[in-house]
This record gives structure tokens, sequence and C-alpha cells, in this order.
């Protein structure tokens, strides 16, 4: 028996301050609430709860972000319906001030004022419409451009264009676009129209397919595009039989009351008037007009490869070479260029940038339509005759090294869709001011923009409505766009969002909360084994003690 050295009281010891520690860092967690209070206590497991625990934070943040991107997109969309709104009273109104027949003077003028006041509406919202101090209709949060050159103007340009240099993306047109047409050979005159004339015209789409164009008409086999529509005229029956058989009877009956140039005039102007009226009942979009030298030309309003019409005509010559024969037009053509040194597509007279060049997305219209020149005619000796007439060849018109720049400004803003993964999706939004509305629509009134229109001349009310249409149909656009954004890309984010973050937060409670079930179990467990190591090491304490009564014995 050893009074020294004390083994069994020192292993109850050291048993005692683990059940010590453990009951201790029990409370601990319990009242911290985390599993781990250092990272001594767990190395691993604190280092990826950290992780965890940032990437929900983060995840947090960007619900957030989503939601107040949600609140910016249903301000936008309300403006841009307060737009649409307004735009529908504008063409009430010029639809109002189109019916000639019914209205004066002042309702006109009232109708007019109404327009610049909605005007001004317009342009009211585009500066009021914001998020806090972010303007969202102004055209500041979007792409903004202007070109400079000849024929040149700017459409559009999407989020994903880049700014352009100081001095512009270079604009260089290789061909301008034309219309399909077709021209006669020979005038039509009062002598070889004999006893009348029977044109038919058939317009079609023209598709591009693999193998090459194909059309698209009423008689052919439909694979897309719309049907196909026709106009005729016939000089053997009806009014027109009667006029030109009068316009003949007078020219024989009077040569020189009635002379030849002007009855065949007369003629031609009568049948031109007949087949516009045609196209117009038919909704054609075609017309037919007299060229210099006096023959007929039928040309389709639109440019481009996609539109095409054949005619049919009874007077070889006139139009067709053979009688009662369908031939097609010459096919128009697409403008052709390049923008910032890189080939771009061509679509009627729209040049667009293609993707992944400098100016991607770009879109200009070049305006340049060819036009008839005069030739002089010869004889034989060198003297001049007289004259012809001809379109003047694409070289004339794009021969210039450039047809000029364009200067394309990026509002657009990104929204920040995923702080961990650093995804982030662009928007533009358009300006809705008057004179950013209703542009490059051709129109006889010469109108640039909404902020042009009059309505007070019947021409005027008419081409306004051609404008009205076109600003609905960009601004019911950008409002879809609008909305599928918001649907499709920041609500969705916001279900993503939501279900990674609670899937982070519950991993990172796994490593890091108290089981307090748990804690309370251990914590019991270990108070019943200090106590009972306390109890071992008074009993161990008092082992020595019996040696002191060997001594006083």
């Amino acid at each position: 028996m050893r009074i020294s050295t004390n083994i069994p009281s020192q292993t109850t010891l050291r048993h005692t301050d683990n059940r010590m520690n453990e009951v201790n860092k029990s409370i601990r967690q319990m009242s911290s609430g985390y599993l781990h209070n250092s990272a001594a206590d767990s190395p691993g497991e604190v280092y990826l709860a950290d992780i965890l625990k940032n990437l929900y934070s983060g995840m947090n943040q960007t619900y957030k972000n989503n939601e107040q991107s949600a609140s910016l997109f249903q301000t936008a969309e309300g403006g841009l319906a307060e737009v649409v709104g307004v735009l529908t009273e504008l063409k009430q109104l010029a639809v109002h001030a189109a019916n000639e027949a019914a209205n004066d003077k002042l309702m006109v003028d009232a109708d007019q004022l109404e327009i610049e006041q909605k005007l001004q509406t317009l342009d009211s919202i585009a500066r009021n419409t914001s998020f806090g101090s972010i303007k969202l209709l102004d055209g500041s949060m979007g792409a903004n451009g202007v070109t400079v050159g000849d024929n040149l103007s700017f459409v559009s340009a999407n989020q994903y264009t880049p700014p352009s240099p100081e001095k512009g993306y270079l604009v260089d047109i290789h061909q301008a676009s034309t219309r399909a047409r077709f021209e006669g050979k020979n005038p039509l005159t009062v002598e070889n129209i004999g006893d009348g004339i029977q044109i038919i015209v058939n317009e079609f789409e023209v598709l591009d397919a693999v193998g090459g164009k194909k059309k698209i008409n009423e008689n052919a086999e439909k694979s897309g595009g719309t049907q196909g529509k026709f106009a005729k005229i016939d000089s053997h029956f009806g009014e027109l039989r009667e006029q030109i058989a009068q316009i003949q009877k007078n020219h024989q009956r009077d040569p020189n009351a009635y002379p030849f140039e002007q009855m065949s005039k007369e003629v031609r102007t009568l049948v031109m008037y007949y087949l516009n009226n045609e196209f117009n009942e038919s909704g054609m979009e075609m017309e037919i007009f007299e060229s210099p030298d006096k023959q007929f030309v039928l040309r389709h309003k639109e440019f481009g490869d996609g539109h095409s019409f054949s005619v049919t005509c009874n007077i070889p010559g006139v139009l067709t070479e053979r009688p009662m024969v369908a031939e097609d037009a010459m096919e128009g053509l697409n403008v052709e260029g390049t923008i910032a040194g890189y080939s771009a597509i061509g679509k009627g007279q729209y040049l667009t940038a293609r993707e992944g060049a400098p100016a991607q997305g770009a879109q200009i219209r070049y305006d340049r339509e060819l036009d008839y020149i005069e030739l002089p005619v010869f004889d034989d000796n060198g003297h001049r005759v007289g004259s012809t007439y001809k379109l003047e060849p694409q070289e004339m018109v794009v021969g210039a090294p450039m047809e000029g720049f364009v200067h394309i400004s990026q509002g657009s803003k990104d929204f920040y869709l995923d702080s961990n993964q650093g995804i982030s999706e662009p928007f533009s939004f358009i300006s809705v001011r008057s004179s950013n509305l209703g542009q490059n629509v051709r129109n006889e009134s010469d109108y640039q923009s909404l902020a042009d229109i009059d309505v007070t001349e019947i021409q005027g009310a008419r081409d306004a409505l051609k404008l009205i249409e076109t600003a609905v149909g960009d601004v019911s656009k950008v409002r879809a766009d609008v909305g599928s954004f918001q649907k499709n890309t920041i609500e969705k984010t916001l279900g993503i969002v939501s279900q990674a973050a609670e899937n982070l937060e519950f991993g990172a409670s796994v490593l890091r909360d108290t089981d307090v079930a748990d804690a309370m179990s251990r914590l019991t467990r270990d108070e019943i084994m200090l106590m009972t190591s306390q109890t071992a090491l008074a009993q161990a304490n008092q082992k020595p003690a019996t040696v002191l009564g060997l001594i006083r014995n």
C-alpha cells in the first residue's frame, strides 16, 4: 500500500475531467444552438458549414434581387400597357379623321388637337415610368443608335449589341434592294387595244428552300406562308368597255380633236386606274404605273425577294410576249452589304449584323431606290433622234467606297440571376417617346415618326394610321418580351433559387445546428457519469487513509 502515488485516484480524476468537458460541451451546444462552437470541435465540418453558409447567403440575396427585378418588370409592363392604350385612342382619332365625307374642318382640327395631347401623354409616360430613380421607357435602358450617310437610317439594336467605337461602325452597301417588277414591251395605244384588253395578275410568296425558291399561291401545294391573291380586269365587258369604246370612237371620228397620243394616254390611264382599284379591293400589295417610255410597269410594294407575281395579258407585247400565257415578274433583290467590315443579313431594305460580328444585332435601313435614267438614241449618222429610258444600274447607286456609319450607344442592363454561378442576363427596353415610335414606315406624307403625324389632310390621316399600326406592333412586341422575360427568366429563377437556397440551408443546418434531443441525451448521460466519477474519486481518495490506521496502530 502506497501513500505517495494514488493511481486509482488519478485515473478516476482523468475520467472525471473528461466527463466534465463533455458536460460543458453539451451545455455550450444547447445554449448556443450550434453543434460546433469553435473550429477545434471539428475542423472539416466547420469548414464545410462555412462554405454552405456563404453559398446560402448569396442565394438568399439572389432571391431578393430577383423579387426586385420582377417588380421592375411589372412597373415597365404597366407603362407599356398605358402606351398601348394611348396608341389605341390615337388610332380611333385617325380613323375618325380619315372619314373625309362626314368631317368638316373644325372636326379634323379637333382630332389633330387631341392627337397632339395624346402624343404629349406618350412623352410623359416615357419620362415618368421609373423604378426608384431608374427611368425605364425613355431609351436610357436600351440600345440606341444613329446613322451618318445618305439613305441610311437606324432601325434597332438588341441587348447584345456592343457600343460602337468613336467613329462608329462602317456601313458599306453592295446592292440596293429592289421590288419584284414586270415591264411591258410596247405601249398600249388606242389602236392596238383592239376590241379590248384582259390582264390577270397573280400574287404569291417566294420561300427559300434547300433546293431553291418555291412559289406559294392558291394553286400550289402549301408548306407555309399565306395564300396567293389575284386581280383581273377585262375591257370586253362592263363600264371599262364602254369608256374605251367611246375614246376609240372619238379618235376615229376626229383625229385632230382627239389626237392619237392623247387618246392612247387616256386609254392607259383608264386601264391603270381600274387595275389599281382591283389591287386595293383584293388586298394585294401591288401597283401599276407608266414608265417614261409609256410602257406599263407592274410592281410589288414590298422590297426584297420574298414577294412576287405573274402576269397574263391577251395583247402580245403590251405586257407578256405571248397572249394569255403567264409570265413571272423579275424577282426583287434584298439589300446586301457589310456592317463593321462583316457581311450582314439583308431582307428587303433592312440590313442586320450577324451574331458574333462586332456590331451583332444592329439593324439599319438603306432606302435608296433605283430610278429611270434617260439614254439618248442616235441614228446611223450619229444624230440624236430621241431618248429611251432604263433603270439605273446598281453600280451607279452603290459605287461609293462606303455609304456611311452607324453609331450605337448601349444602355441595356444585366439582371444578376445567380450569384454563385455568376449568371446574368441583359434586357433592353425601348423608348416610347412619340419621336421614337412609328419610324421607318413608307408613307406619302413623309412622316418620320408619330411626332410628325397631321390628320388635317385626308392623306395625312391615312398615313398616320400606318405609323400607328407599326407603333402598336412594336410596343406590343416589347410588352410581350417583358412578360416573357419576367415569366421565363425572373420568376423561373425565383423558383430555382428558392429551392437551391433551401437545400443549402438544410445542408448547413445538418453540419452546424445542435440536435437538442441528442444533446440533451448526451448531457444526461454525461452528468450521471460525472456524478459517478465524483463518487468514485471520493472513494479513491479515501484509500490512502487506511495506511494512517496502520501507522496509528
